[in-house]
This record gives C-alpha cells, structure tokens and sequence, in this order.
C-alpha cells in the first residue's frame, strides 16, 4: 500500500494500534478516521483508537466513491433511490450483536485475541473501505442486519470481487471466507457490475489521501 510506512507512523505516534486499520491488503482509504458512536461522540474529537471522528455528518464513507466518480453530481444521480451500506460492520456495537448470531463454527474459527478486539473497538478501518461498501435499493437496507441470507449473499460477492483480506484482518477473514465457501448462492441472482469506480478517477482519491496524510503529520 502506498504511503504504508507513513501511515503506520502516525497512528502510532498517536497510540493507536494500526491492525484496527492497516492489516495487510486492507483497501482502508482514510486510516485513523472513524464515525461517530453514539451523541457522547464529538466529531473531530480524537478519541481511543482514532486520529479523528468524522467531521463531515459521517460522509467520510462515501467519499472514496463519490472521488471515483467524475463529478460530485454524477455520485449524487447515481445514488438516486439507493443507499450506500457496509457489509461487515465497522463499529463495536454491532460486531457484539453479530458474533453471537454467527455458527459455532466460525466463531471458534475466530481468536479469542480478535473476539475482545471487535466487540471493544469493532473495527474502524471498515468505515472509509470502499470494497466493504456498495448501493443498495433503498428497500433492502434493512436486510442487510445481522447475518441475513442477503448479508452473507453480499459479504460473498465482495469476496469475490476484492479478496477477503482486503475487507477483513487476515484470521477473522480466514474464518469468514471458510463458512461462505460452504453456503450456496440463491439461484437466478444477476449482478450489476456496471460500476467499480472509474480507473481514471483513482488519482483523486490518491490525492485525497496525501492531503489527509500531511495533515495527520504535521499535527
């Protein structure tokens, strides 16, 4: 990953463990910045294991794609009657909710270390990954909860499409990608694959990033 080496050093120098973040093919796009959890959290406020809270209304989950779109108008059109949704969720509270209801397979599969570590921290680098998000119709965001048939049917396709170790740390993906292996996909299921972001866009999202970088570093 670009710039790696420099990002690791600022969520160090700021006592934040860099795996919530930067495990290894992580496609995390903004390391150290998290949503906001809850009305006691202060956006912009630095915080246990965070460089910052999202000062945008939580927009920073949308960012990556909206950079990979010409204009910020054509994000917006695209949008239209769909909803940006995250597969695997990114913040503590529903990763406790989640774990229990996973079989007991996986959840063995899972370390005890990791088990502590999503239910305290959940994980935040899932928050401005844009490989862990996609449109969905407005209609079916509420089925996305727990460990519904569509979640599993959408954490699969992602896996697909981007490796499981860019979406997840590399023991939790293990287990994750060993129990969807298993389970078989509805029949008649047909994909949209008319956008992955725009190759030519990625320079902006590159750019972004930096930004954020020198800020972070000279702070």
């Amino acid at each position: 990953m670009e710039h790696y080496d420099a990002w690791c050093a600022v969520l160090k120098k700021a006592d934040v463990d860099r795996e919530f973040y930067l495990w290894h093919g992580t496609a995390c796009a903004y390391p150290g910045i998290r949503r906001k959890v809850g009305k006691n959290d202060e956006s912009g406020a630095t915080g246990k294991q965070n460089l910052s809270l999202d000062k945008s209304g939580n927009q920073m989950g949308h960012r990556p794609w909206e950079l990979l779109h010409h204009t910020g108008a054509d994000f917006r059109r695209m949008r239209q009657g769909y909803e940006l949704v995250h597969l695997f969720p990114h913040k503590a509270d529903e990763w406790k909710k989640l774990l229990p209801l996973l079989p007991d397979e996986i959840q063995e599969a899972i370390p005890a270390e990791w088990h502590t570590r999503l239910k305290v921290h959940g994980l935040p680098g899932l928050f401005s990954n844009p490989a862990n998000t996609c449109f969905l119709p407005s209609a079916l965001v509420r089925p996305t909860d727990g460990q519904s048939l569509l979640r599993q049917v959408l954490w699969k396709q992602a896996m697909r499409l981007y490796g499981s170790t860019t979406l997840l740390p590399c023991l939790v993906a293990k287990a994750f990608k060993q129990w969807l292996r298993g389970q078989h996909d509805p029949t008649g299921l047909v994909w949209n694959c008319n956008f992955h972001g725009d190759p030519e866009q990625f320079v902006k999202l590159q750019n972004d990033r930096v930004k954020k970088l020198t800020v972070y570093q000279q702070s």
